[in-house]
């Protein structure tokens, strides 16, 4: 992954020494700031400097911002976990029970409504359905404050501790900053959870009715034992470990890649130090970004191993 991120960021257009010099600058300033930043130097002697650099911990030095890249990852990282994980939790409290429903409820107008629901949701892009968003729910309806980050413009944040403003917030007993906080959350976690809806549910949908039609669960039927308990108790279950890695997938991805939410709603997450990143042509920082989201996908995959040896005992063996 850091090879071919490393050859992917220097074979885009452009160069970040236009960023830096401006285009003021003469050619013997360009030069004496290609050797500054070592990009005169040969790739492959670049990239060994940069395993030497990852060796130690060092991620390099944003062109950009003129900051260590770790430093910069660490300040935008807490504001997409917050509006990530909020919005996956409204997706998993969503999407599965819809999932599970519309399989229970095959063939009726639940079920077709539930498809509709993950058509939809897989087939509508977000930058639409934010900008849909935006313009219904704030200058229509003014129902949502302005898209201008976390916090309304004049308010002042609440005091780091764990860098998610609501906990932070409440942690401060600050319960104006706290609303403030929850109602700048609304409109962008609505659109990363209709997207991850979506494939939740399908997912969930499409294991259920397996796990429904299994011989085991015919049996456990036939013993008499009330229908609501063979759904809850022992189908949902067998049907969880597909959704488990739709989870997995989902989450990673918002995580990684909520480029353009972040970007439409001046989110100042990972997300937006990205698109900042690539369109600067700022080396360091996108190839620290893309290590992080690989390292996300890593940890995320083997948490849900964990929890699927949990959930199927036949996994541990």
């Amino acid at each position: 992954m850091t090879l071919l991120t490393f050859v992917l960021t220097r074979v885009l257009p452009g160069s970040p020494i236009d960023e830096i010099a401006g285009p003021m600058a003469t050619s013997q300033q360009r030069q004496a700031l290609m050797r500054h930043y070592g990009l005169d130097r040969p790739l492959w002697t670049q990239y060994v400097a940069y395993l030497g650099g990852l060796a130690r911990g060092d991620l390099g030095t944003s062109f950009v911002t003129s900051r260590p890249v770790a430093a910069d990852l660490a300040s935008f990282f807490p504001a997409t976990m917050e509006l990530t994980t909020w919005a996956m939790l409204l997706a998993v409290v969503v999407g599965v029970p819809l999932g599970v429903w519309s399989a229970v409820h095959r063939g009726t107008w639940i079920d077709h409504a539930t498809r509709v629901l993950a058509v939809a949701g897989l087939a509508l892009p977000v930058f639409w359905v934010s900008l849909v968003l935006i313009y219904l729910c704030f200058y229509v309806w003014h129902l949502v404050p302005p898209p201008i980050g976390r916090l309304p413009a004049l308010v002042t944040p609440p005091p780091p501790v764990t860098g998610w403003m609501v906990v932070d917030s409440a942690l401060a007993r600050n319960w104006a900053v706290l609303g403030d906080a929850a109602r700048q959350l609304i409109l962008p976690v609505a659109v990363l959870a209709l997207a991850a809806v979506a494939p939740l549910a399908r997912v969930a949908r499409t294991s259920m009715l397996d796990v429904l039609g299994a011989e085991h669960i015919r049996a456990t039927r036939s013993l008499g034992i009330p229908w609501r308990r063979v759904v809850w108790t022992y189908a949902l279950r067998n049907a969880m470990l597909p959704v488990l890695t739709m989870l997995a997938i989902v989450y990673g991805y918002l995580l990684g890649g909520s480029v353009l939410v972040e970007t439409l709603f001046a989110w100042p997450g990972m997300g937006r130090y990205a698109f900042n990143a690539i369109s600067g042509n700022d080396y360091p920082a996108a190839q620290g970004f893309i290590l992080y989201a690989t390292v996300v996908y890593l940890v995320i995959f083997i948490v849900v191993d964990v929890c699927s040896a949990i959930l199927d005992p036949r996994i541990r063996t």
